[in-house]
């Protein structure tokens, strides 16, 4: 294989802002290296993207440090022809309107609908089937390869019907002709909705054209934030995803099997031509060798400063080639149909795996009749017509960012002064004297459940971190635990103590290192514990 890439002239990274802010990008960068590292050509680095929000940060990402990068932007936008509509009620009456409005239209060619997670896509998709005679077909990343092919067949054939489907759509295959995309609730951000909505008249000069259904007041004031930045030729800037030491470990491994022993200067400095690894210090470097050596993954010679692959080295790369994390699956396998339908995460297959109960997948109704754990394998038949179980998934969550937030403040202010018009009456009807808006936080406290709900519109990884240092500040004050929620709009603050206005002024203004704080509040909870265990498993022998 080596060999056959040593006269590799070009790379071409398709939606390379996909990349830019996780480990599958910090995996490419040094692989780009090490395949410039084994060819005899310099290599051209192409990359592509219709919606990256910082251009030269994907330029250096691309082609690395100490390398010149030429950008070539087209500077004409494309129309975006949408049309937002209010539904009030359950998904019940979603899934009316949404077929009332295709009725209406009169298109004979497939129709997208994009949700934002899987669960959202089989709990609609079930509905729709019960409520119209049209073709309804599901495409999401836990369906199985036979049954996304299918569904992408016909796609691709123009058979009039819907298909509901995640971001398994959103992204580079080729599924013909689409005239109409509709997306239930807020696209989130602004690259989501450029990518989902120009899935349609996907030809030249022409307009995308869309159809957005929200259900709730925060959903109707973000699809018209994210409207109103696509106008502005705002996008999401996305951060680059630097110094990942265990996409490092993972490399420095595969650089011993690819040249053999290998001095620390020249790893070292073939590293660093990766731009997120660009600040990475020796002691760093240094550091994941000693932790591979005492696995004996390596052999790290700290006096030659030298190192070279054991015989485990072989069997760590091979077994840890993504970066996406491993999470137990079971397959779902249809025992009338004789075929496999999809997957069940782990944790689903744990709350509701026993024989006999009912749940949804690929939009219908599935009974469940034995479970083989060996062959971690879920054996079921079709039903109809019993209550409905949606399965849950890991890992479905979009980020709502700081500038989509503070837009959705403006407007709510907007609202409130009478200057705009949404097609939901929440602020009129509650009539409040004061609204959390882009420049105001409203504190709202509540006795009887001993809880504190914070108005901020800061988005949702801002608001997040807010919700971890105010639950730790508190807890040191009152001596209880203080539990935390939060979305891209409030915090809620939960505790068996009071949390009255004087305790809370006084953690607001307490003087304190952010960044200790944060580290210590962060010590043993979900989201560390579990990519530590992520990591840690990679490296368990």
């Amino acid at each position: 294989m080596l060999t056959a890439l040593s006269e590799l002239e070009r790379v071409i990274i398709d939606e390379v802002h996909e990349l830019l802010s996780n480990e599958r990008g910090s995996q490419l960068s040094i692989s780009l290296e090490r395949l410039q590292l084994n060819s005899n050509q310099k290599i051209i680095r192409t990359g592509l993207s219709a919606t990256v929000g910082n251009i030269e940060d994907a330029g250096h990402f691309l082609v690395g440090t100490e390398r010149p990068c030429k950008i070539i932007q087209d500077e004409s936008m494309r129309k975006y022809d949408v049309e937002v509509k209010f539904v009030k009620g359950s998904i019940s009456e979603v899934a009316d309107s949404t077929i009332q409005y295709i009725e209406k239209s009169g298109i004979n060619s497939p129709i997208l609908l994009f949700t934002n997670t899987r669960g959202e896509s089989e709990f609609l998709a079930s509905v729709l089937r019960e409520k119209t005679l049209m073709n309804i077909e599901l495409h999401h990343g836990s369906l199985s390869k036979q049954v996304r092919e299918e569904t992408e067949s016909i796609l691709r054939s123009g058979s009039s019907g819907i298909v509901v489907c995640t971001s398994s759509l959103e992204l580079g295959l080729d599924i013909g002709s689409v005239e109409l995309v509709i997306h239930y609730g807020s696209p989130r951000q602004v690259s989501k909705l450029m990518q989902r909505i120009g899935r349609s008249k996907h030809f030249r000069n022409s307009s995308a054209r869309g159809l957005i259904i929200t259900n709730s007041p925060d959903d109707e004031f973000e699809t018209k934030a994210i409207l109103d930045r696509i106008k502005n030729g705002s996008i999401e800037e996305q951060k680059i995803h630097n110094k990942s030491l265990d996409v490092l470990a993972h490399h420095l491994v595969g650089l011993s099997l690819q040249m053999g022993e290998l001095s620390i200067d020249f790893a070292y400095k073939i590293i660093r031509q990766a731009y997120p690894f660009r600040n990475i210090t020796l002691a760093e470097f240094c550091s994941v060798l000693e932790i591979l050596d005492s696995i004996y993954i390596l052999s790290f010679d700290r006096k030659k400063m030298k190192f070279w692959r054991t015989r485990k080295a072989f069997r760590y790369y091979f077994e840890n080639l993504s970066t996406i994390p491993d999470i137990l699956k079971f397959k779902v396998f249809d025992s009338v149909g004789k075929k496999i339908i999809g997957s069940l995460d782990q944790r689903f297959v744990g709350d509701h795996g026993e024989a006999g109960n009912i749940f949804v997948l690929r939009g219908m109704q599935w009974r469940i009749l034995n479970i083989d754990e060996k062959a971690l394998q879920v054996n079921v038949e079709p039903i109809s017509g019993a209550p409905k179980n949606v399965p849950y998934w890991e890992g479905e969550n979009i980020p709502i960012d700081y500038d989509t937030a503070q837009k959705v403040g403006l407007f709510r202010n907007k609202v409130k002064h009478g200057s705009l018009t949404m097609l939901n009456k929440i602020i009129p009807e509650l009539d409040f004297n004061i609204i959390p808006d882009e420049k105001t936080i409203v504190i709202e406290s509540v006795r009887t459940d001993r809880n504190v709900v914070i108005h901020a519109c800061f988005g949702t990884k801002i608001n997040s971190t807010l919700a971890t240092i105010l639950s730790s500040l508190l807890e040191s004050t009152l001596g209880y635990v203080v539990q935390s929620r939060s979305d891209a709009y409030r915090i809620v603050l939960e505790s068996n103590a009071r949390i009255n206005k004087k305790i809370f002024v006084e953690a607001l203004t307490e003087e304190f290192v952010l960044r200790d704080v944060v580290t210590a509040s962060l010590v043993g909870t979900h989201n560390v514990n579990w990519r530590t265990w992520c990591v840690a498993k990679n490296l368990e022998w």
